[in-house]
């Protein structure tokens, strides 16, 4: 058995070299719940039992490495018809399945749940404050329909003026019918931000001609794109749209 102080050493080692798994738990589940699977997923029984994974809101399963020298685990993937994608290969999964996953003591088995978006902040960077102006990247994981949703919420991060004064930006993400859309979800509050939409990694998507990119404005322009048939990733490079106004990416 390793003792404390080791345990600690290999655990900061871990976050060290796992910022993925930093940016996720600091950028998605700053006002959100650590649950267990079944609170998500009653109707699944096989849930009732695990005591060894879970949920970060309901769009991330984290499955932490807890024995020793463990060379691999063992991870269900709830629900019946749920999608899962693996945020380090972008894998895709079905739900209700146990899935045999291979790990060092340096990884730690994550995955996103089809039909979510979430915007990660990918820079590595000493605190939160110092992220402040950093640009997103958003991962769009595709549901079995080809829609997903998710939200993006912004502040000062360290006073209370998102609630005396409203300055706050909370926008709704939502893919359907091939298009990508940003759009206000509270109109009267005001916050300015630097920070704009770098990439877009949808998830279990289909290779378009082209890509074009609606601004606020109502003008068009084109955006860069890449397909990799082995993973069905589709990354789109700097839309170069800020976090928060309107705008819409249409995968022609």
């Amino acid at each position: 058995m390793s003792s404390p102080a080791a345990s600690m050493s290999i655990a900061g080692t871990n976050i060290r070299e796992n910022p993925c798994v930093l940016n996720h738990l600091g950028l998605y589940s700053l006002s959100l719940y650590y649950r267990p699977l079944w609170v998500e997923y009653p109707e699944d029984i096989a849930t009732f039992s695990i005591d060894n994974e879970f949920l970060i809101g309901r769009d991330l399963l984290v499955h932490p490495v807890t024995d020793e020298r463990s060379s691999g685990v063992t991870a269900y993937l709830p629900g019946n018809g749920e999608v899962w994608y693996d945020v380090h290969t972008f894998q895709r999964h079905d739900g209700a399945q146990n899935l045999s996953i291979p790990v060092t003591m340096s990884s730690i088995p994550v995955f996103q749940r089809g039909g979510s978006i979430i915007c990660r902040k990918n820079r590595v960077r000493r605190s939160s404050s110092c992220m402040e102006n950093d640009p997103y990247t958003l991962y769009v994981a595709l549901d079995s329909q080809g829609n997903a949703e998710g939200e993006i919420y912004i502040d000062d991060g360290h006073t209370f003026k998102h609630k005396t004064d409203k300055q706050f930006i909370h926008r709704r993400l939502s893919f359907t019918a091939n298009s990508l859309s940003s759009s206000d979800l509270s109109p009267d509050s005001q916050f300015p931000t630097a920070s704009w939409v770098e990439q877009v990694n949808i998830l279990g998507a289909q290779k378009p001609d082209a890509v074009t990119l609606t601004a606020t404005d109502g003008g068009e322009s084109s955006v860069e794109f890449e397909f990799d048939p082995d993973t069905a990733v589709l990354t789109l490079r700097k839309p170069g749209v800020n976090a928060g106004v309107n705008w819409t990416l249409h995968l022609r």
